[in-house]
């Protein structure tokens, strides 16, 4: 095949000729009214066109700028087209084609393609070796993504602050402590330690290693410049290890932070064992109980703290009452906790007035009932039954409960 800077991808190219334009309209994909790709497309016509003519384009910032349209609207078919354009002499002396060109082929994980493309550089950029490891390491080709990493010594290659987040995943692929603490180190001497990025996957990599506390360290450096990635970091990295409490920590200080969880985030706090219960009620102190049934309903199998975490995050709201009955339909069996809530969701305000065309007070009365025989001696539940009789105008029943109350001692 020979050098690929020399050679171009085989496919056939459907020209348009335009008899009224020799330049080719490189400016358009900013200008015209027709999508983006329509637009490439009709640039790439106005290259083609313009070979045929005999006047090719030799102006590396307009490749440039096409290679990084290509790249940004994911178009491996037109980077392969505009490939075939570019004049074999332009791409040899030019490095930030090369390493663009080499980009577009790796982000596709068209490896072997990129990685010829590098071999055949006689300047290797920063740009062309990131590119090929992070593609390395996306493909879980860690070792090929670390030797790389290293060979950047070997060509007198800066690294930059692009380059440490690739590497370091590329470490906490293989699980390797001691080679993420080595590049840690090496971040430090070089400067890029304090950097954003670096700090993120730092973070990522020491929790995916084990070391949740050097991760937490790293993560509180952040401080107010953590963004979504460092909270499911440090969220994912709670969880893989069972630490579930912590976890929960993490997911409240997103929330605290005015950081709207996003499906990593929710996903990784759910994963865990009964975590997402406990997510309910992390949404349902905040108010949020669109939010906190939606992680109910997620739940595969739901059991009775499942359901108690989600009737108690709608004990001031009717509906609390309907899922209990959906509860006892699905043939879960309340406790205690259940009973609290319910009989605190018909003793709501404003709930009981309605609530007697649904039977709110009959399902308060049942809960009481259980409850006055788990908790004999709790005065709460028999001033909650006596709220709910209130509600629905029933004085006689109200004067019952107090002298319940009474008999027991609870009256004062």
């Amino acid at each position: 095949m020979g050098s690929i800077l020399h050679a171009s991808p085989s496919f056939h190219l459907s020209v348009s000729p335009n008899k009224h334009n020799h330049q080719p309209k490189h400016l358009q994909i900013t200008t015209t009214t027709t999508t983006k790709h329509q637009a490439l497309e009709r640039v790439l016509e106005d290259l083609q066109l313009s070979i045929q003519r005999g006047a090719p384009v030799h102006d590396p910032h307009i490749f440039s700028s096409l290679l990084e349209t290509c790249f940004r609207l994911r178009s491996l078919h037109h980077a392969l087209r505009l490939h075939c354009l570019i004049p074999p002499r332009l791409l040899r002396r030019n490095p930030l084609l090369q390493s663009k060109l080499l980009r577009m082929y790796a982000s596709h994980g068209l490896l072997d393609e990129a990685r010829l493309l590098f071999d055949a550089m006689p300047q290797r950029t920063s740009f062309a070796y990131n590119s090929l490891i992070s593609a390395y390491a996306d493909s879980s080709l860690h070792e090929e993504a670390l030797a790389l990493f290293l060979q950047m010594d070997e060509d007198s290659v800066p690294r930059d602050r692009h380059t440490f987040p690739r590497a370091l995943k590329a470490c906490a692929g293989l699980g390797s402590l001691r080679l993420g603490e080595e590049l840690h180190r090496l971040a430090v001497r070089r400067g890029f330690h304090a950097d954003p990025f670096v700090q993120n996957a730092l973070v990522a990599m020491y929790a995916k290693c084990g070391d949740v506390v050097k991760a937490r360290k790293v993560f509180e450096t952040i401080g107010r410049r953590r963004d979504p990635v460092s909270w499911n970091s440090m969220l994912t990295g709670y969880v893989r290890h069972g630490l579930l409490v912590e976890a929960l920590d993490v997911f409240r200080g997103m929330l605290d932070a005015g950081l709207e969880p996003d499906s990593v985030a929710v996903s990784a706090v759910l994963s865990g064992p009964s975590v997402g219960n406990a997510l309910i009620g992390v949404y349902a102190e905040r108010g949020q109980l669109r939010r906190a049934h939606a992680v109910f309903a997620s739940i595969p199998c739901k059991d009775r703290v499942s359901w108690n975490s989600v009737i108690s995050a709608h004990r001031r709201d009717r509906r609390a009452v309907a899922m209990f009955e959906q509860m006892v339909d699905s043939g879960v069996l309340p406790d205690e906790i259940t009973f609290v809530a319910v009989l605190s969701a018909c003793a709501c305000n404003g709930m009981i007035g309605e609530g007697r065309l649904h039977g709110e007070v009959e399902v308060g009365e049942r809960a009481a009932e259980r409850l006055f025989e788990l908790e004999p001696d709790n005065a709460h539940n028999f001033e909650l039954l006596m709220r709910i009789y209130r509600g629905a105008g029933r004085v006689a029943e109200v004067e019952k409960v107090k002298g319940w109350m009474r008999e027991r001692g609870l009256d004062d």
